[in-house]
């Protein structure tokens, strides 16, 4: 009988990988665990406990009853806010751009809260009079509300704000493509470089060094594919986004000294200090393309550190994975997603040199 609470493809003969649907939680967990997760909403706690006992008697009973209850109930949501249903300020300030056939022009009543959009964009910038699609970015009651011609898309907090530039960026992505945020399978908090036609996806903790990665790559025989953000396909391949490169100020020197000053944007203040965007393309036009790949490498940057390139589980690249990703629930989403990265072959690259990180992107399985 289907589940209908979970997806689970079995990754070998003791473990699995699993959507939990209630929850919207991917995780890797043993035979013991998926039996539980089917049983949960057909037994009785008190049946349920008794089914953990029967297993084990050196198991904390209690314990993983509790965990089970976590990880399977939905947590109580508190009503929504009122959405902004009056009119859209006039006299916004406009930045248009042209990506592909495709013109857009981003309206905003403050600069702060667009800055690292306009940023990634900087190097599409077109005023000319084609026909654009237009996208409202302003402030009401203390939310910060995103609408186009026809309706509201959602409103964020303060604390949210990367939430809503993530969103105008990934509405941009799906209109070059011309494919709907639903019939991807996941927009994945990561970088993407290409060679070949086959590609590769970059994942790391934040100040691992993935950006200036992909820009020392990009200098030496690779394409970047997308920074920061990278739609997967339901087929499992990479789609691109031609968004610059942000790059952290104690790379500004290795960056000025690989790269034209006409391909840097300005000094833009965030709250981590200085970041300038670097388009890596120069004047190139741009088609949408997707790509395939089965290569996910975990970068880490260290100059005290020797140089080291190992192949490890995709589990163990799963928080970095899902960690800020933005995944479509739908159930031919899911199992796209799941199916690529079941496949992928991963590594953790940790460098202390640009050679040494060339080098090893060139050995990786392409």
């Amino acid at each position: 009988m289907k589940n209908t609470f979970l997806i689970s493809k079995k990754i070998d003969k003791n473990n699995h990988f699993v959507f939990l649907k209630k929850t919207k939680k991917f995780l890797i967990v043993d035979n013991l665990y998926l039996d539980l997760f089917n049983n949960f909403y057909y037994q009785s706690g008190k049946n349920i406990k008794k089914t953990i006992s029967k297993i084990s008697t050196n198991l904390n009973t209690n314990e993983i009853y509790s965990e089970l209850k976590e990880l399977l109930n939905t947590p109580s949501i508190k009503p929504a806010k009122p959405e902004y249903n009056g009119l859209i300020p006039k006299n916004l300030k406009k930045f248009k751009l042209k990506l592909g056939e495709s013109c857009f022009t981003i309206n905003y009543d403050d600069y702060q809260i667009i800055k690292t959009v306009i940023g990634q964009l900087f190097h599409l910038e077109d005023y000319s009079k084609s026909k654009s699609k237009n996208y409202y970015v302003f402030k009401s009651n203390n939310r910060f509300f995103l609408n186009n011609d026809y309706e509201n898309l959602g409103s964020w907090d303060q604390k949210e704000i990367h939430y809503l530039t993530g969103k105008i960026l990934s509405l941009i992505m799906c209109d070059f493509h011309k494919v709907e945020e639903e019939k991807w399978s996941a927009f994945l908090h990561a970088s993407t470089v290409s060679k070949n036609k086959n590609a590769v996806v970059i994942v790391g903790e934040s100040g691992s060094g993935k950006s200036t990665c992909c820009a020392i790559l990009s200098k030496n025989g690779f394409k970047l594919i997308s920074d920061d953000t990278t739609p997967i396909s339901r087929e499992g391949k990479v789609g691109n986004f031609p968004n610059s490169i942000s790059i952290k100020e104690p790379s500004f020197k290795k960056i000025n000294n690989l790269f034209p000053r006409e391909n840097l944007s300005d000094t833009i203040y965030v709250s981590k200090g200085k970041i300038k965007y670097l388009n890596p393309h120069g004047l190139k036009r741009f088609n949408p393309e997707t790509i395939n790949c089965s290569t996910i490498v975990r970068i880490k940057y260290n100059s005290d550190k020797q140089n080291s390139l190992k192949k490890v589980k995709f589990k163990d690249l799963l928080p970095l994975i899902v960690n800020e990703s933005f995944f479509p629930t739908n159930e031919k989403s899911v199992n796209g997603f799941m199916n690529w990265f079941i496949s992928c072959q991963c590594y953790t690259l940790n460098y202390n040199n640009d050679k040494s990180l060339i080098n090893f992107f060139k050995k990786l399985e392409f």
